[in-house]
């Protein structure tokens, strides 16, 4: 080899070079994914043959990294799906029984209140409440 000319990779460099793409091609795959995933979910859905090994190399090292969560009983999910999980706006609400019966008999039993469901009777009492109480 002459001075100056680029070394060939050696196998350990090029097969580095190969986990580092496959990582690469596996978060893209996985980032987005609501929900938690299998080494053999991986490995059945991947566009070319791998081995569970590599997969779960490749997973090793994306933890490792931050980007992936080990659940345990052989799941992962990408931490960026428990993020937007963590960020998602709820809209479940918990009510007494009690609340709950007496919007069904204000919003419900007096079709004159103009009512055709209890969500709506919900949204306009809280938009009433906050108007209200607004500074």
């Amino acid at each position: 080899m002459e001075e100056g000319e680029p070394a060939l990779p050696t196998p350990a460099l090029k097969q580095a070079i190969d986990l580092e793409e496959f990582k690469r091609q596996l978060l893209e795959f996985i980032e987005d994914r609501d929900e938690p995933f299998t080494v053999k979910f991986l490995v059945e859905n991947c566009l070319q043959p791998v081995s569970e090994t590599l997969v779960q190399n490749a997973l090793a090292d994306l933890e490792g990294e931050g980007l992936v969560i080990w659940l345990g009983g052989g799941e992962w999910i990408s931490t960026k799906a428990v993020v937007k999980r963590a960020l998602k706006p709820s809209t479940e609400v918990i009510m007494p029984k009690s609340l709950i019966a007496q919007i069904i008999s204000t919003a419900i039993k007096r079709p004159e209140l103009g009512y055709t469901s209890l969500t709506e009777f919900i949204r306009d009492a809280i938009k009433s409440f906050i108007k209200q109480h607004s500074v």
